[in-house]
């Protein structure tokens, strides 16, 4: 069976990507604690990771499809491996405020290379395989799983026998040396299609034609999408509320994480481990959500995803309440819930994005590369707002409590929606055998 290189490029950069973000979650609060900062402050410097992403978000998602993707990913390459270095630095700097500064410029370029890499990458997904595509985003988002797990856990791994700064600059030359060769297998395969397309369309003579740089066809110009409208869809507005809640449950025990592992007498490898359980969980149920779960209609997998978020925030505390020991394994089993639950209200959104932005505009070109934007975009305020609300909950109330006020306010939000939020699963599917599916992934 021939090899889907496309795929496999695309599967690599995402798991490669989100391992950039993974690899700072064990280590940066090491090295920020110890300088006397804050949790909260802590939950704020993480924070301008989505900042970034979001703002590139929002401008991809209006102007991307002017421009060469692939000059623009190389571009977002660039950004992630000097991030890296920049945290590096981070172990020379001794005064606090310099510290947090040079973190949040940082973790700032981090974002902006992450939201502008996803952005590119998602929106090819519905080009290239328009009648695959609840199916090939639930692979790219084991790669998103799998990603974050190699990340953290390679960066335990490094910290227990390098320096903070070794780990990140050893990271930072294994991502350059990685993304530029998939990013040319992707360019490659992209180039490919267009000439057989060309070839099948109008003939060999056509094959010297002018054509962009990332391998699409000239286009005219779209009207831009405006945002005004677009949110004053009810629809779109719950769903993508619903993403921000459900996502930021992830993202809220980022800054007391360390602190809460180490309480538990865990080691730098055990927050690194412990970290990674939600994204086993997340990347080994990905593939499974499409073959089982689609069929329930992606509203009823938004309230299963939400409901199980929070029962994992409840865990993951643990909240006394529930009346389980704490303990490391049940942390980490909190962990696995929550990842668990992610899958449920990722996988089923860019579809469910796609169609809904299809009910404003109908069809229009640049509806993949905007409806990929908003997906990144409510990612980078779920990671905004999760990490502050994190910081604020765990130093007010403890992590258990925290953890447990914040699923109470998922939960009720989650009954507007079930209340209001319609089902706009409308798009026709063919036919396809997942059998087949998988077995041309796993030919790879």
């Amino acid at each position: 069976m021939k090899c889907d290189l496309m795929l496999l490029s695309l599967f690599f950069l995402c798991c490669i990507d989100i391992a950039t973000f993974g690899f700072v979650i064990p280590l940066l609060p090491d090295v920020v604690l110890t300088r006397g900062i804050s949790l909260s402050v802590l939950g704020l410097i993480l924070s301008f990771y989505p900042i970034g992403s979001f703002i590139v978000s929002l401008i991809f998602g209006k102007s991307l499809h002017k421009y060469s993707k692939i000059k623009m990913l190389y571009f977002c390459q660039f950004l992630l491996t000097i991030s890296n270095l920049i945290f590096a630095l981070l172990s020379w700097i001794e005064s606090p405020f310099l510290c947090m500064i040079t973190a949040i410029i940082a973790r700032s370029i981090q974002g902006i290379g992450m939201g502008g890499a996803s952005s590119i990458l998602y929106s090819y997904v519905p080009e290239k395989y328009p009648n695959r595509i609840e199916e090939t985003y639930s692979l790219l988002e084991i790669a998103t799983g799998s990603g974050v797990v190699f990340g953290s856990i390679f960066a335990g791994f490094l910290y227990e026998y390098m320096s903070y700064s070794c780990s990140f600059i050893l990271m930072g030359l294994i991502y350059a040396i990685a993304s530029i060769i998939f990013v040319r297998i992707l360019n490659s395969e992209i180039e490919t299609g267009r000439m057989e397309a060309l070839l099948q369309a109008f003939g060999n003579d056509s094959v010297n034609s002018q054509h962009s740089f990332d391998g699409f066809f000239d286009r005219k110009q779209e009207d831009d999408l405006s945002y005004g409208v677009i949110f004053k869809s009810r629809h779109f507005l719950l769903v993508f509320l619903c993403q921000i809640f459900c996502c930021a449950t992830t993202t809220l025990v980022h800054p007391s994480f360390s602190d809460h592992i180490k309480s538990y007498g865990g080691s730098s490898q055990d927050i690194g481990l412990i970290y990674a359980a939600c994204d086993v969980t997340y990347a080994s149920t990905a593939l499974f959500i499409f073959k089982h779960f689609l069929k329930f209609g992606r509203k009823k997998l938004f309230l299963f995803g939400g409901v199980i978020a929070s029962l994992g925030l409840l865990i993951v505390g643990p909240e006394k309440y529930t009346f389980l020991p704490e303990s490391l394994f049940i942390v980490g089993l909190g962990m696995a819930f929550n990842g668990f639950a992610q899958v449920f209200f990722t996988v089923p959104l860019i579809p469910e994005y796609i169609d809904a932005l299809e009910s404003i505009y109908g069809k229009k070109e640049n509806i993949n590369e905007m409806a990929s934007s908003m997906f990144n975009a409510g990612l980078a305020i779920s990671e905004f707002t999760g990490p502050i609300l994190g910081g604020i909950l765990a130093n007010n109330f403890g992590v258990g409590r925290g953890m447990s006020l914040y699923a109470i306010m998922l939960v009720l939000y989650l009954r507007v929606y079930w209340s209001f939020g319609s089902d706009n699963n409308v798009r026709k599917k063919k036919n396809l055998s997942t059998k087949n599916f998988e077995m041309k992934f796993v030919s790879l």
